[in-house]
Order: C-alpha cells, then structure tokens, then sequence
C-alpha cells in the first residue's frame, strides 16, 4: 500500500520544516524586549522617586532664591523677564 504525502503535514509550516523554531526565537526576544522595557521604566520611576519626584522649573527656582535672600527683588524681575513669565 502506497501512503501519499499530505501537503498540509503538520510537520511542514510556511517557512519549510524547521518553522516551528523561527517562530520560538521571534517570540523568545518579543518577551526579552518587554522584560527590558519593563526593567527600564522600573528604574526611572525608583530614581524619581528617590530624587522626590519634584523637578526644577527655572521659575521654582528664581522663587526659592528670592525667598531665601540669595537675590533682591529687582534681580528676580530682570530674570524673570529673561525666562518670559
């Protein structure tokens, strides 16, 4: 008895024979990416964090200056015409 070869064998993808294992590794580096990614904003949100979340703006600063009497008032108007507020 003569047994005929199916073209749809399941041993035979797309790509050939072996397109099972192309398919693993595409996958196996999609998932590695995403764990990066992931560790990646992990960091960047423990580092803010740590810093207190807060970020200067020139004019928080030119205020904490003029409030702690590291410049008079006349100097913080200038700067503060310079910044554009």
């Amino acid at each position: 008895m003569l047994v005929r070869e199916s073209r749809t064998s399941s041993a035979k993808g797309a790509f050939g024979r072996h397109s099972g294992q192309l398919g693993s590794k595409s996958g196996s580096l999609i998932i590695l990416l995403i764990i990066f990614v992931g560790l990646a904003a992990i960091i960047v949100w423990v580092a803010d964090w740590t810093s207190g979340g807060r970020r200067s703006t020139a004019i928080a600063v030119l205020n904490r200056r003029l409030a702690s009497g590291e410049i008079d008032r006349a100097e913080y108007e200038e700067k503060r015409k310079l910044i554009g507020r």
